[in-house]
């Protein structure tokens, strides 16, 4: 017994999920699984993530750590744009990146929970940002190339503006589901047929409940496109999304859209 919602067993949500799977050893299977104990497994992780002191002081740490990083880079001449902002449902970043569970979650690489990488801010705002100024993929765009950077064959420059990992400040785990109806078509099997038996997958999310913190940085003379980038991130949580499953209502934030 690995985990517990108490006190003196690992409360690492990234240990419990990566390097602590139970297994199921019953005597009668054919060969260990974890299938049996993954409902268990992920319910027991939402719990840990509304109960755990320890998880909560982690969050709190890491917050002040982010908070001393950000002034760090305002010491060194940066203009810094800070906010924070829950999810409108459930949001869910990594979700299929290799993992023994078949789906997964991006974790912090330390202290295991959550969180939404820069890069993939950065790569939403970017992408809002053509959309919302109906610029093509392929066309350059001044504006646009001085906050993000760009290449263009031996041709390539830095953007002039940082996107820091959003941490959770409040973290509320939520299992959730994904049905496979069709799973032997899709594998090319047979014909899709309502007699064919549906594969129910489980996965991790971050609920409602939670919030996250964002921070974007950029050399002081820049505040015009830093002001851009912040819009181009809010306006892409807002009505894009980010992680994955956005098609179907996950990664969105609830910021007050447009401003």
């Amino acid at each position: 017994q690995v985990l517990s919602t108490g006190q003196g067993l690992c409360q690492n949500i990234g240990l419990l999920l990566e390097r602590y799977i139970p297994w199921n050893m019953a005597p009668d299977a054919d060969s260990p699984s974890y299938k049996g104990t993954k409902p268990k497994l992920l319910d027991d992780l939402a719990k840990l993530s509304r109960q755990s002191d320890p998880l909560r002081h982690a969050l709190k740490a890491v917050c002040q750590r982010q908070e001393h990083l950000v002034k760090q880079y305002q010491l060194a001449g940066y203009a810094i744009s800070c906010f924070a902002a829950k999810p409108a449902w459930r949001v869910v970043a990594g979700l299929g990146a290799a993992s023994v569970l078949e789906t997964s979650i991006t974790l912090h690489p330390v202290y295991g929970f959550p969180i939404i990488p820069g890069s993939s801010l950065k790569g939403l705002a970017r992408a809002y940002a053509r959309h919302s100024k109906k610029v093509a993929q392929d066309r350059p765009d001044d504006e646009i190339d001085a906050v993000f950077g760009f290449q263009r064959g031996k041709t390539a420059a830095t953007g002039k503006v940082v996107f820091f990992d959003a941490i959770p400040t409040r973290l509320a785990l939520e299992p959730d589901i994904m049905n496979v109806h069709y799973q032997e078509y899709y594998e090319g099997k047979q014909p899709p047929a309502d007699y064919l038996s549906p594969n129910p997958i489980l996965f991790l999310t971050a609920g409602k409940d939670s919030e996250f913190s964002f921070a974007l940085a950029s050399p002081r003379g820049n505040d015009e496109l830093l002001g851009k980038a912040e819009a181009w991130l809010k306006g892409g949580l807002a009505e894009m999304g980010v992680g994955a499953k956005t098609m179907v209502g996950y990664g969105y934030f609830d910021i007050p859209w447009p401003p």
